[in-house]
């Protein structure tokens, strides 16, 4: 399960709709952009948000938890952002053979 943190402060749970994990598309539609950054957390967690994210809204939440995760007060994030565990990203992640 992953949340979906918004730039109004809400937070919504959201499931990928495959068991492997979320595929790129599905991530892309959630995040309302084709160019996507991963933020790698911890080894467990990612925060996904669009690239242009600089340019959107500030999302409150979604800087919070990176500033803390990184000690930097000066990164923000701006539009949705998902947060999400490595494991639901299989499909997102996997090499092309």
């Amino acid at each position: 399960m992953a949340k979906l943190i918004k730039p109004d402060g809400s937070m919504t749970d959201v499931d990928p709709e495959y068991e492997e994990g979320f595929l790129p598309s599905d991530i892309a539609a959630l995040l309302g952009g084709e160019e996507l950054r991963v933020i790698s957390l911890t080894s467990e967690l990612v925060l996904i948000i669009a690239s242009d994210h600089a340019e959107l809204e500030k999302n409150e939440n979604a800087t919070s938890i990176v500033q803390k995760t990184f000690g930097d007060p000066h990164q923000q994030i701006g539009g949705v952002a998902l947060l999400v565990d490595r494991q639901d990203l299989d499909l997102l992640l996997e090499e092309p053979s």
